[in-house]
């Protein structure tokens, strides 16, 4: 039996340890980098299964250790959209 694979688009948040500047975003497609405490993060908008591991990729290239990945769904966006304001 054949199976069709989707590739699913999501959120994901990535904290790395140190400073990353915003330029490096341009690497990261559908990307923003945003520095807290020491700690960047960078966000990965509707990215599908490749987009991520790439990203992945080239922080394991620029040698960052990363702290957590944490995939926001569909859930955790109808939350945000309720949070500000949003219908949808």
């Amino acid at each position: 039996m054949l199976r069709l694979i989707t590739m699913d688009r999501d959120n994901y948040e990535i904290r790395i340890r140190g400073s990353i500047g915003a330029d490096w975003a341009d690497w990261f497609r559908q990307g923003t980098i945003r520095v807290e405490d020491g700690i960047s993060i960078l966000v990965l908008r509707n990215a599908d299964r490749s987009a991520f591991y790439g990203a992945m990729r080239v922080l394991g290239d620029l040698d960052r250790s990363v702290l957590s990945v944490r995939r926001i769904g569909i859930a955790d966006r109808e939350e945000q959209n309720e949070t500000n304001g949003n219908n949808g």
